[in-house]
């Protein structure tokens, strides 16, 4: 049974209900609808906490951020929607500006959601202390602000069935679930687009001067990388927009080789039921040992993202499935220090 609790009181008989969790956003969405009247309608206010469930397993917990109400000559219809609690941190403004020395991000960001009374869980693991970080002076929202101290240490920002804003690394659990022959697939799809993909890529840029890196090595960096699966010849030619070393050149090359070719690939399933084999519900940035003989699959894949959906045609959910190192984070490079040359800065 699906259960939308509204503080203490809980509302059942819905008809459409709309559920999406996605890896890559701070606020999973949901929207109900009935063309019943339930009881105690007058409770039913936009700003309320809520909780929607399945079979006792939490999905979420959030805002109701509208309610309309709507009849013709043959029927009537409540609808509602909203967000999940963290939703003012994407909302609203940083308030007042904060600058941060010698912190860790779990400890930086928690200090940025508390202003909104949102819960931070950090599982990164990451106790290193990020040496200065300030907010905008005005108009930067909460959650831009988030996301750059996350993107420092390459973490990931989402939230939780429980409302919560969680820091995390991607794809560090797997699913008890499966998607395999025993399992009942309404649909599957699977796209491969090489149209971003190249035989070879190179980065081209320039670096500071130092003491042993100077001259015309540092005024002209070169690095490239290759893919050997792409069978036409393709070449691109990248400028970096900061300075970079030759090993920070290198690397950047063998990451956009990497995260093209994985991000060639989508896949989406569509199940019968919001649970798995497993008996538990599907979640985002989690890992999900795939076993399909049609498409001639047999190997883990990161779910990018969970809709869940109910209506008068039955349940159903479906899975946006990526290659995991689509995720793998983007280098960050550190900047040069000043040297002996005395006027070369970070």
């Amino acid at each position: 049974m699906i259960e939308f609790k509204v503080d203490d009181l809980i509302f059942v008989g819905w008809t459409d209900v709309q559920i999406t969790r996605n890896m890559n956003q701070a606020t999973s969405t949901f929207s109900v609808k009935t063309t019943e009247h339930p009881e105690n309608t007058a409770n039913l206010v936009s700003g309320s906490k809520c909780e929607i469930s399945y079979e006792g397993q939490t999905i979420l917990t959030g805002i109701v951020d509208s309610i309309n109400l709507a009849y013709d000559d043959k029927s009537h219809t409540l609808s509602v929607s909203g967000r999940s609690l963290t939703k003012d941190l994407v909302d609203c403004s940083v308030l007042p500006p904060f600058q941060f020395s010698n912190m860790s991000v779990g400890r930086l960001v928690t200090a940025l959601a508390t202003y909104y009374n949102v819960a931070v869980i950090d599982q990164s693991g990451d106790l290193s202390r990020i040496a200065n970080f300030q907010t905008a002076a005005s108009g930067e929202s909460c959650f831009v602000a988030i996301e750059r101290a996350a993107e420092l240490k390459a973490l990931r920002i989402t939230d939780d069935p429980q409302g919560n804003l969680v820091l995390t690394q991607t794809g560090t659990i797997k699913s008890k679930n499966t998607i395999d022959p025993n399992v009942r697939i309404l649909s599957a799809d699977m796209s491969l687009d090489e149209s971003r993909r190249y035989s070879k890529i190179t980065i081209k840029g320039q670096s500071k001067p130092t003491d042993d890196w100077h001259g015309t090595r540092a005024s002209t960096i070169s690095a490239s990388a290759y893919d050997e699966n792409v069978i036409r010849h393709r070449e691109l030619i990248i400028k970096a927009s900061n300075d970079v070393s030759q090993e920070d050149a290198q690397k950047l090359a063998e990451w956009e080789i990497a995260s093209r070719a994985s991000n060639a690939m989508q896949l989406t399933y569509t199940l019968q039921g919001w649970t798995g084999s497993a008996g538990e519900l599907w979640y985002e940035n989690q890992l999900v040992s795939v076993d399909d003989p049609v498409l001639g699959i047999q190997t883990e894949y990161l779910i990018t993202q969970v809709d869940y959906a109910f209506s008068k045609s039955g349940s159903k959910v479906k899975l946006e499935l990526a290659d995991p190192d689509t995720y793998i984070p983007r280098p960050v490079f550190k900047k040069i220090t000043k040297t002996k040359l005395g006027h070369w800065y970070s």
